[in-house]
């Protein structure tokens, strides 16, 4: 075993020195700041120039939308009719107690009847001028077109009415929905 020399490592501890120890209690401190709750106003505002501002314009709140039914069984009753119009026509006649069955029923209905209408009219163009030479052919691809568009709007009505249906909430056809709503209404 080797002797351990007098001579310090690198990474050796310093030797104490009492003389030192009182220097550093006796120095001061770097940063000569005093804390937040010692200083008069810590949070000073400075002044600035106001800007005049045009009034906030009052937004316009979305109207709530009416709430028709809140039982589970009658919601369901209001999916079904708004998913089939045969069943609606049904549910319009026969229940007369619940105002959302019948609401719902009433626009199904017109839905497929719109449907059934436009179809059949476009059918009947299609067909009555599909017989012209050269032409007829554009006017029957042009009526389908117009079938396939009809087909996708009630198809999108139809299941925003079944949406509206579930939530219980009010949800009327556009452009005829109100009408037929007054054709319906109880007397």
């Amino acid at each position: 075993m080797q002797k351990r020399n007098n001579i310090r490592g690198r990474y050796a501890r310093p030797a104490y020195d009492p003389q030192q120890a009182q220097d550093w209690e006796q120095q001061q401190p770097i940063y000569d700041a005093r804390p937040m709750d010692q200083v008069e106003d810590p949070y000073a505002e400075y002044p600035y120039e106001e800007v005049p501002q045009a009034p906030y314009e009052e937004e316009p709140f979305a109207e709530e939308p009416e709430v028709m039914a809140t039982n589970g069984t009658v919601k369901l009753t209001c999916t079904l009719a708004a998913f089939c119009s045969l069943l609606a026509l049904f549910f319009a006649f026969a229940d007369k107690r619940s105002r959302a069955i019948r609401h719902f029923s009433v626009q199904s209905v017109g839905l497929g009847a719109a449907h059934i209408l436009g179809a059949a009219a476009l059918v009947f163009i299609g067909g009555l001028l599909g017989a012209i030479p050269f032409i007829g052919f554009l006017i029957t691809i042009l009526c389908w077109l117009l079938y396939f568009a009809l087909l996708l709007t009630c198809v999108v009505l139809r299941v925003r009415l079944m949406l509206a249906a579930y939530e219980g909430i009010r949800f009327s056809l556009p452009l005829v929905g109100e009408r037929l709503a007054s054709l319906f209404e109880r007397r």
